[in-house]
């Protein structure tokens, strides 16, 4: 449930607290994480905690889907 508060190169609109989403190497979701604001997330992953910049590609961000933001 929630409604898209981003997608790919849209991340402006991002607040804290909003799930993002990101596809595996063959499709589906198979990574999740939580944005920090418009520019960053955080997540664990292989090496720990880490906080990213959303566009990088090299963590992730060519895999990233779309960002939900949870309806109260």
């Amino acid at each position: 449930m929630g409604r898209i508060s981003a997608i790919p190169g849209v991340t402006q609109a991002l607040e804290p607290g909003d799930l993002l989403f990101f596809s595996g190497k063959y499709g589906g979701i198979t990574h999740v994480a939580m944005s920090l604001g418009p520019d960053q997330y955080i997540h664990a992953g292989d090496n720990g905690v880490s906080v990213i910049t959303v566009e990088r590609p090299e963590d992730y961000g060519e895999r990233f889907l779309f960002a939900k933001r949870l309806i109260r």
